[in-house]
């Protein structure tokens, strides 16, 4: 639901990494046409960005088309987690590959979803400020139709720690955030997608008759987890409104939200979201490492990133 970087070239804002190869034939995040200094060489723990092949689209089919970065032989799918069995049948969570880490992750946020409603039923009703920058943030302003309000935990890779929802909201905070000090913090907290400029965990709150164009997400890193609190009802289908008259499509794939029932995609697939209810919907959104990126990838492109900012080389400040 959130782009978090330039979808294509014509629609670029918000952060970004030039690239450009060095003197010596190796290729670092640094400036398009510029050189790497060589008073202040990246690191030996960092990541490396390669100008790639050309990417093939147009083939009929949807596959991830990352707009800023791409690492190969990681597991797509559009969704990760199955639509509702037939009836409502309860059971165990279908989740794809049986992936253990997106299973905890699930299974976390599902069993706090009603303390985490209510955190946010409070947050409004107290008049919090919604923090959404109309025209900042990755250009989503020229995605969005409508009224979109955020309340946001975390931004661009950064922890919003002194107000907000992480100091009043627990439930939620505890979840994607943790404690730190503590042997106990949820997996949620140990795999959210932090200190990458692409890091997003926030409150979404979609108005009646808005919605998000389609459009690709910046990289294929993550996941996205959509945990519905609030979702408007079907009601009655009127003729000239989508069916379902809210939802979300990744690739060819339709979905409702169900409050409660975590969704789990992967945001490199287009994907677009409307509400064309009278209602608002709400989620608590949140990205989480794909589960494919080993410790030692995730710490060395962690430090691509902050070496990547020391020289200036993101464009904005997320």
């Amino acid at each position: 639901e959130l782009l978090s970087a330039s979808t294509r070239p014509d629609n670029a804002s918000g952060p970004s990494l030039h690239l450009a190869e060095d003197d010596g034939g190796t290729h670092h995040p640094t400036r398009r046409h510029a050189s790497v200094s060589s008073e202040n060489p990246p690191p030996d723990n960092c990541a490396t960005l390669l100008p790639g092949p050309s990417i093939l689209t147009g083939t009929g089919k949807h596959r991830p088309n990352p707009g800023t970065l791409f690492l190969p032989g990681l597991r797509s799918l559009p969704f990760w987690t199955a639509p509702p069995s037939p009836g409502g049948a309860e059971g165990r969570r279908r989740i794809a590959y049986g992936d253990g880490v997106v299973s905890e992750v699930v299974e976390e946020a599902e069993g706090l979803w009603e303390n985490i409603r209510e955190e946010y039923l409070a947050l409004k009703g107290n008049g919090a400020r919604e923090d959404y920058v109309n025209g900042g943030d990755g250009g989503h302003a020229t995605l969005h139709d409508g009224k979109w309000d955020w309340h946001s935990f975390m931004r661009g890779g950064k922890v919003e720690k002194d107000d907000g929802p992480t100091a009043s909201c627990p439930a939620s905070a505890g979840l994607l955030l943790g404690d730190d000090g503590a042997a106990t913090t949820t997996t949620t907290a140990r795999h959210l997608f932090r200190d990458v400029p692409f890091g997003y965990a926030f409150f979404s709150a979609l108005g009646g008759g808005s919605s998000i164009k389609a459009h690709c997400g910046p990289m294929n890193l993550r996941l996205r987890v959509h945990l519905p609190l609030i979702v408007p009802s079907a009601g009655v289908r009127k003729e000239g409104v989508r069916d379902p008259p809210c939802g979300i499509r990744v690739g060819n794939a339709i979905r409702e939200w169900e409050e409660g029932r975590a969704i789990v995609l992967d945001d490199s697939f287009e994907h677009e979201v409307w509400n064309e209810s009278s209602d608002e919907r709400v989620i608590l959104l949140f990205d989480i490492w794909h589960p494919d990126i080993h410790r030692e990838e995730r710490e060395r492109i962690v430090e691509m990133f902050r070496y990547a900012r020391e020289q200036g080389w993101i464009s904005n400040e997320n």
